[in-house]
This record gives C-alpha cells, structure tokens and sequence, in this order.
C-alpha cells in the first residue's frame, strides 16, 4: 500500500471515523491547506484544520465513515460514503 493511499485511509477510518485527534498529528502536515465546502476560505494550518474536524465530528458524534475506494494518484482520490443515523 502506497504512503498516500495509507495516508487517505488513515485520514478517513481513524481521525474522522474513530475521532482520534492523536493521528493528525502523524499524518498531517503543519502546513496543510484544506479546502471544504462549508468553509468559505482555505483551513490552515493543522491546528485549525483539528479544530475544524473536531467542531465537525462534535456535530455527528455516531458517525462512521465507510472508505470505499483510496487511490494513489497524485490527487490522492478517495471516495467514502457516511450513512446516516436519522
């Protein structure tokens, strides 16, 4: 498996999935610049890109998060699917 892929994985299963905090620190950059719809301008750096994923997972706190598909493009894609509880 591709550090990428492993990354993406990581990402989804365990930081929102599980809501371990303690993952973004291995796998994300200090730097990192993440885009998402609900927000009108780019989230950066890591600490405010764990709040906002933590202000994210407070609002859902039965959330699963099913990882579909990770792909090892230099996109890094990935598809996943969050059932609902209602």
């Amino acid at each position: 498996m591709s550090d990428a892929v492993s990354i993406g994985r990581r990402f989804f299963e365990e930081l929102l999935g599980k809501g371990d905090a303690s993952v973004a620190d291995e796998i994300l950059a200090d730097n990192i610049v993440m885009y998402h719809p609900s927000s009108p301008t780019p989230i950066t750096p890591r600490a405010a890109v764990q709040g906002f994923l933590g202000a994210f997972r407070a609002g859902f706190p039965d959330m699963h998060i099913c990882l579909l598909y990770t792909s090892p493009s230099p996109r890094d894609r990935t598809r996943s699917r969050m059932p609902s509880s209602a």
